[in-house]
């Protein structure tokens, strides 16, 4: 038998160890990586026959997937002819917010081959990182696109689309 100071004790120890070991390997928590994930494409993209589902704060990831875009507000709400007002917010792969960009949408309604006067609108950006589309004459029933085109300072250029079926 071995000599052990008389505070030590091997086999609670080692059982102290064990359980130390086992609480850090179990006990953390694997942080999942959001914005990553935020850069995923979605599975079932919109378009003319599926237009979306607007809900404030929709996200989506541009055709070659170097910004997200975020549908923050729009008033009104797409689902009657008019004038619109989109608030949006661009972030890039590492999720952060962007105001280095340039924004602007271009509204059309793919079906009828035709789009809106002014053609483009191009946003304005607040203090907050929010940039404003304003004053989209939306004035037709049926399937809108609204493609958003995002320009960086390095001149990358990235579009995404929401599709709204608009009623009179």
């Amino acid at each position: 038998m071995q000599d052990y100071p008389s505070r030590w004790n091997p086999r609670l120890g080692n059982l102290s160890l064990l359980v130390v070991v086992t609480a850090l390997f179990f006990g953390c928590e694997v942080v999942p990586d959001t914005c990553s994930e935020q850069f995923t494409p979605s599975e079932s993209p919109s378009s003319v026959e599926t237009p979306d589902t607007y809900f404030s704060g929709v996200k989506k990831v541009t055709d070659q997937g170097l910004f997200l875009v975020e549908l923050v507000r729009s008033t009104p709400p797409p689902k009657f002819t008019g004038d619109y007002t989109w608030e949006v917010t661009v972030e890039d792969a590492a999720c952060v917010t962007l105001d280095s960009v340039q924004v602007e949408a271009e509204p059309t309604m793919p079906q009828h081959g035709h789009g809106t006067t002014p053609e483009f609108t191009e946003a304005t950006l607040d203090t907050a990182k929010i940039f404003t589309l304003s004053e989209m004459n939306l004035f037709m029933p049926g399937i809108w696109q609204v493609e958003i085109t995002v320009t960086a300072d390095d001149g990358t250029v990235d579009t995404v689309s929401w599709f709204f079926d608009l009623e009179g």
